[in-house]
């Protein structure tokens, strides 16, 4: 039996962008799971609705002010109720000591614990493998300390400095 090549070529392009595509929406579907908010103090808040927990950490602008992030420790045990702007976690860069504050009240899950080796995760993944908490909110509602990512965008453009 004789397959023509263009038959052949046509079906390899098609399973290959199905495979993509599929890849990419499993991925976006993921990704719609959580919510991203940011306090003016330039920590974000990644909820995930489905599981109620919230991941804490600084952003990439927060990171990119502080400078080489040498030290972090975190102030708050594992299974310990936090209030909201209550302190959670002490990084120290070549820049300065810096508090970073619980944005919602809730229970701490865990602490990166990879942080305590790579402390410079932060300044390579700040808003990915450089998070810094997990949390249990008690409120899951929208909280008014908060901004979504849209207005984030404008507030760190407007910024010239940051003070943690």
């Amino acid at each position: 039996m004789f397959i023509s090549s263009r038959y052949f070529f046509t079906n390899t392009v098609n399973r290959t962008v199905n495979r993509n595509v599929n890849r990419t929406v499993n991925k976006t579907t993921n990704r719609q799971m959580s919510t991203t908010f940011f306090t003016e103090s330039h920590e974000y808040l990644k909820y995930n609705s489905e599981k109620n927990i919230g991941t804490i950490g600084i952003t990439n602008y927060a990171q990119e002010s502080l400078g080489d992030v040498v030290f972090v420790e975190s102030i708050i045990s594992n299974d310990t109720d936090v209030e909201k702007g209550e302190d959670i976690v002490e990084i120290e860069s070549v820049k300065a000591t810096s508090a970073i504050y619980a944005p919602v009240d809730g229970k701490i899950l865990e602490f990166n614990e990879k942080l305590e080796e790579e402390s410079d995760l932060i300044n390579k993944s700040a808003e990915d493998e450089g998070w810094i908490i997990k949390i249990e909110p008690k409120d899951t509602e929208h909280t008014p300390s908060t901004n979504e990512v849209s207005e984030y965008g404008r507030v760190s453009n407007d910024l010239s400095f940051l003070a943690i």
